[in-house]
């Protein structure tokens, strides 16, 4: 077995929906279990927030294969991270600021949030605007 410190785990935008709800979309962010440069698997470790406008809070980071939810609409990778500092982007994002009550905010705020405090901690990603996000992610399918 490798030494997983010298490794590097992809990160990435999801994003899920359903048919019939057109213009809603769930953002999380997506980081790879298996090391590059393995093709990508489903095997992910996903963090989010759950909830709504008075509730939203961070969810238990949780490891699934995202190929096997119906939801599942595709991702943007965006960065990666060694094998060092994969553990600190549970605690890094759980630090993300939560808005309640703003009916405008929502995981979409979070993952731009997000994106920017795992760069602002020195984790290798790209940080988007929500429209440079949307509109990177409109077209894409798993």
């Amino acid at each position: 077995m490798s030494d997983q410190s010298s490794q590097r785990f992809s990160i990435s935008i999801g994003q899920y929906g359903h048919p019939q709800l057109q213009a809603a979309r769930h953002w999380a962010i997506l980081v790879e279990n298996v090391a590059q440069p393995t093709p990508w698997t489903g095997n992910v470790t996903e963090y989010q927030v759950s909830g709504s406008t008075e509730t939203y809070a961070y969810a238990k980071p949780e490891a699934v294969n995202i190929k096997d939810n119906s939801a599942y609409m595709g991702r943007i990778l965006v960065g990666s991270v060694d094998g060092q500092r994969r553990d600190d982007i549970e605690d890094i994002l759980g630090q993300v600021p939560i808005t309640h009550g703003d009916l405008g905010w929502n995981c979409q705020n979070w993952v731009a949030l997000g994106l920017q405090a795992l760069a602002d901690a020195g984790i290798q990603v790209k940080t988007f605007s929500q429209p440079q996000m949307h509109k990177m992610l409109e077209d894409v399918r798993a």
